[in-house]
């Protein structure tokens, strides 16, 4: 397990310092602009790591990002229906019991 995270991280590291990509198309975020990881197994499972999220707030320390995850295992889009209700359904799952 330890070898396949290396992997995707040196793959996502590639895909960001490549200097034949980089000249043509660039990634670059606002101040203060939201990521939202939507996806279900692979997405789900990111959440128990948060190397991406640091990946991207040390390569962007300056913008004030906030990075949610929104996976969860079995997710189907055409279940869930729109990105809003995604999101409240995320909201709702996090916010405490009353």
């Amino acid at each position: 397990m330890p070898a396949m995270k290396f992997f995707l991280a040196a793959c996502l590291l590639l895909a960001l310092v490549n200097p034949a990509k980089a000249a043509t198309d660039t990634l670059s975020f606002n101040d203060a602009d939201r990521i939202s990881i939507v996806g279900n197994a692979l997405a789900d499972r990111m959440q128990h790591d948060g190397w991406l999220e640091t990946l991207i707030q040390a390569h962007f320390p300056d913008r004030h990002l906030t990075i949610r995850n929104l996976g969860f295992a079995g997710d189907e889009l055409s279940v869930l229906g729109t990105l809003h209700e995604i999101i409240q359904t995320a909201d709702d799952r996090r916010r405490p019991f009353e």
